[in-house]
């Protein structure tokens, strides 16, 4: 027995170096962000927020830890300069606009990402040298942080992208654009526009630095939990399709505008929190932290799974009060349909609107579809392996999730493949659980499937091959411990020996 738990430990071991050699395969974002995790940070003011005189900090990390963020994200100064509390632990935190690093400098201690510059126009031949040259700067200076430009997505083509990263060769993509902070509502609750620019930066970071999509980068996107001052104020099921579409669409770290209000009379305030700081939460705060824990239970197995199609099934509005059409499809995605669908598995998409909202009409569904980043992640016996990501895009400017929710029935026909069950990655736990389908004859299977509004879940099919997700934390070290623990024992069971 204590032969085979050698075995089992070796094997490990195994593993866990070969999970790491897999990564070096890969481009320098995907290698740190396997390192440090799915980010989720969270913005502070640029203009406020420094630690106060008396050894107190503005910001509690107890209660962005409990809204599940990840760090901190700060502008144009140091973590020492706006907190007395060190980055502790896998805690980390991230900045825009630094122009250089010097080699060694214990400020940079615990930063996991740096934007070298904001919203500039990538279009600008002179803007895109200057990021080339601060980028350059961060890979020399501190290899551990992931460098990248955070864009304004609206003044921004695809080509100007492309050119942008063949020239400047960032280690992430990102973009700001807020669909739902001038237009308090969207025909059918769908945010257009936001796909729009969550699709140019998608295709952008897929086809990589080289541009022939062998070898893609990581992308991020912020969130918008705010309002200007007196403005609008985004309902649940609008903050939820935030995350939901970021999901579906395959993006890497999130980034959300803003975290506290530090001010009474700045011009933008935080929807997480009434008054000033952190200190009084609104259910916002307590929404975001339920979104923030399921992307950190989906983050580890997304993080190792690149995008591979994108596809609505779309949505109606009413219009002129009588009539209804389709919602419009966003640029860069493809309209559902089983003729065309690159899934060669599901044959029938249909939707039942459950909530009161958008006058009863369907709202759209987001279909994303996926293979792992390295085909090594699920085992050398499997290939080609296919995930999909079904959320609900329904949304409404006075709507929770609940009164946006949607029954979604799934087809499927599986031929002579075997398969009859799903698999799913639990949002709410980080485990996979077995779904059962319904059995409609023949190797034809269908699943009834309740999303609330902005909100959508990864599955598998049940082939055998594992589902992609992390090895436990310390593996690598635990089965190295196991190893040398058990060396002696592999002799006197009668294999090979071996010294240590």
């Amino acid at each position: 027995m204590r032969g085979q738990s050698c075995y089992v430990s070796i094997f490990l071991l195994i593993l866990a170096l070969a999970g790491q050699s897999y990564a070096q395969n890969l481009d320098r974002g995907h290698q740190l962000l396997l390192q440090y995790g799915y980010q989720i940070h969270a913005t502070t003011s640029p203009r406020y927020l420094f630690r106060n005189s008396d050894g107190t900090d503005q910001i509690s990390l107890e209660t962005l830890r409990n809204a599940n963020f990840t760090g901190l994200n700060f502008s144009n100064t140091n973590w020492d300069q706006q907190m007395w509390t060190d980055p502790v632990g896998n805690y980390r935190w991230s900045r825009w606009d630094l122009e250089s690093a010097s080699p060694g400098n214990p400020s940079l201690a615990g930063l996991t990402m740096v934007s070298v510059w904001d919203e500039q126009d990538l279009g600008d031949p002179s803007v895109v040298a200057t990021m080339a040259s601060r980028l350059a700067n961060i890979r020399a200076n501190a290899p551990q942080v992931i460098g990248y430009v955070n864009d304004a997505a609206s003044s921004t083509t695809l080509a100007q992208i492309k050119n942008y990263m063949a020239i400047a060769q960032p280690d992430m993509l990102s973009f700001d654009y807020y669909a739902f902070l001038y237009q308090n509502t969207w025909p059918g609750g769908s945010p257009t526009a936001q796909y729009n620019h969550m699709g140019k930066y998608r295709i952008a970071a897929l086809s990589g630095n080289n541009g022939d999509f062998t070898r893609p980068i990581p992308y991020a996107v912020y969130v918008g939990p705010f309002k200007q001052a007196n403005d609008y104020a985004l309902s649940e099921s609008q903050m939820a399709i935030q995350y939901g579409s970021a999901w579906a669409y395959g993006y890497k770290s999130l980034i959300a505008w803003r975290y506290s209000n530090e001010q009474p009379d700045d011009s933008y305030q935080s929807l997480l929190f009434n008054g000033p700081n952190d200190t009084n939460p609104t259910p916002m705060y307590y929404s975001v932290a339920r979104l923030n824990k399921q992307t950190l239970n989906l983050g580890p197995t997304l993080l190792r799974l690149k995008s591979v199609d994108l596809q609505f099934v779309l949505g109606r509005h009413r219009k002129n009060y009588i009539f209804s059409e389709k919602n419009d499809l966003p640029d860069y995605t493809s309209e559902w349909a089983a003729a065309s669908d690159s899934d060669p598995y599901l044959t029938g998409i249909s939707v039942d609107n459950l909530g009161s909202k958008n006058n009863g009409l369907d709202g759209d569904i987001i279909i994303g579809q996926f293979k792992p980043l390295s085909e090594e992640f699920d085992g050398s016996q499997y290939s080609d392996q296919l995930y999909f990501m079904i959320t609900n895009g329904l949304t409404d400017s006075d709507g929770d999730s609940y009164a946006t929710r949607q029954s979604i029935r799934l087809t499927f026909n599986f031929g002579s493949s075997g398969i009859n069950s799903l698999q799913l990655l639990n949002r709410d736990t980080g485990l996979v659980d077995n779904v059962p389908l319904i059995f409609d004859g023949g190797s034809q299977y269908h699943l009834d499937w309740t999303l609330y509004g902005g909100e959508g879940d990864l599955f598998k099919y049940n082939t055998g091959a594992l589902f992609v997700v992390p090895e436990p934390a310390g593996v690598s070290i635990l089965a190295l411990i196991c190893l040398l623990g058990c060396v002696r024992c592999v002799s006197r069971s009668g294999t090979t020996q071996l010294t240590a």
